[in-house]
């Protein structure tokens, strides 16, 4: 379904929807023992100006959120600054205190900056996306996903509604059917991996061919990387920021006009160890199995 982007890379081509990435060795900081230390951003050709991310200042301040320094430079240090960013959204960046180096590395000086600001690709501000993205995807790595072959699924069964889906039971939780019975949601225990289940009648969302029009939307934040759509269904799938999403509607025009949902959201750097299991309940996904 997809092929994991890495955080490091030298080129990507394009074989029809599948990006192939060709990853670096390391990452590396010139003149820094520690390679594996950094995550390199960017490079600008005659100047002193490499992009990293250091992971050594790499902090947790929440479930979801992070601060880390980019630190510019590619013989000496010349500047650093300090962001904070919530995985949830790319496109938002905190920026803390900045620090400008002299020729003998040493701080000249400290800005305090205190701002957040909005960022996205190609815009003045791209490195703090993709120091984003490189942050949240390295820090998503801290679930591991099984091999195929050991992971174990439950079905769960929807009365109400009439469907069924399997669900791998070792990685996420259920969290309890809904009140009014049309489905539920499975979690893993860090909320890196969110899977949910309903059914819903034709009069709240209109018909499926508008609800496959607003699914294949595009946004600054959101790419549709692969979409079908049949006579009574559609699957749509792609990145929200740091996340791979998922969604399959089936519509079920005899049963008085109902939908019934599968829908998935994980990080982004699960994408190679979690694709397989999306595909295990995506084709486990069943109406009227009773």
């Amino acid at each position: 379904m997809f092929v994991i982007e890495k955080i490091c890379w030298k080129s990507i081509a394009l074989l029809g929807a599948i990006a192939v990435v060709t990853p670096l060795a390391a990452c590396t900081f010139p003149g820094q023992a520690e390679n594996d230390r950094y995550i390199h951003l960017s490079s600008s050709e005659g100047k002193n100006s490499d992009r990293h991310v250091d992971l050594k200042t790499l902090t947790k301040l929440s479930d979801n959120t992070f601060q880390y320094t980019i630190v510019v430079g590619s013989n000496r240090r010349e500047f650093e600054s300090e962001a904070i960013v919530n995985c949830s959204d790319l496109r938002r960046v905190e920026l803390k205190q900045a620090r400008f180096y002299n020729e003998n590395g040493e701080v000249d000086r400290t800005e305090q900056r205190d701002r957040k600001i909005t960022v996205r690709p190609n815009d003045p501000n791209q490195v703090y996306y993709e120091a984003n993205r490189a942050v949240c995807e390295r820090v998503g790595d801290s679930i591991a996903v099984p091999p195929p072959e050991e992971i174990a699924y439950e079905t769960y069964y929807n009365s109400r509604f009439n469907y069924a889906v399997k669900y791998p039971r070792d990685l996420l939780v259920p969290q309890g059917e809904a009140q009014n019975g049309d489905g539920q949601s499975f979690i893993s225990e860090d909320n890196q991996i969110v899977m949910s289940v309903y059914g819903t009648h034709h009069t709240l969302h209109g018909s499926l061919d508008g609800w496959y029009r607003e699914a294949t939307r595009r946004s600054d934040r959101r790419e549709v990387t692969y979409k079908v759509r049949r006579d009574n269904w559609f699957v749509v799938s792609g990145y929200d920021d740091g996340f791979v999403f998922y969604q399959k509607v089936v519509e079920e025009r005899e049963e008085g006009g109902v939908f019934k949902v599968l829908e998935l959201r994980y990080r982004r750097s699960l994408q190679s160890q979690f694709d397989p299991v999306v595909a295990e309940i995506a084709n486990s996904f069943t109406s009227n199995p009773q």
